[in-house]
């Protein structure tokens, strides 16, 4: 529409409030801005058009950050419940632990008492070489034999 025409700063201000409708981005906010920068208005109808277009900045921050919020709300419940998970299924390793030590220990009981190993203060053969090199009686081989 020309700029002349008695329907052009009509179609402007349309064209503003079109920019400014919900779900408006930056881009639309700034084009909006340009826009009126460039109208010729008398002042209460600049002043009315620049409201709108700064509530409908301050709306589509509030939605975007209320956005962002419930995202690191959920974040942040998702990390909770993993460290929950994390922590119980430590606690699960460490019971299960306690229980086949506790296993063990009866087992070795039960075979102490039926005198199929005897009961010894040795320390368990480690296999090292100079393990392997003593004889039953204690003393070392002779390097020949």
């Amino acid at each position: 529409m020309p700029g002349t025409s008695s329907y052009h700063a009509a179609a402007q201000i349309a064209a503003v409030r079109i920019l400014v409708a919900p779900g408006v981005t930056g881009d639309d906010l700034r084009q909006a801005d340009g826009r009126l920068s460039r109208l010729t208005l008398d002042e209460a109808r600049r002043q009315q058009l620049t409201v709108e277009i700064l509530r409908a900045g301050i709306e589509a921050m509030t939605e975007e950050e209320l956005a962002e919020g419930l995202l690191a709300e959920e974040i942040a419940e998702k990390v909770a419940e993993a460290e929950e998970v994390a922590e119980v299924e430590e606690l699960a390793g460490e019971i299960v632990e306690a229980e086949e030590l506790a296993e063990i220990e009866e087992l070795a009981e039960e075979i102490v008492e039926a005198g199929e190993m005897p009961q010894t203060d040795q320390a368990v053969d480690s296999g090292s070489p100079a393990d392997a090199a003593t004889e039953a009686g204690g003393r070392p081989l002779a390097a020949g034999s």
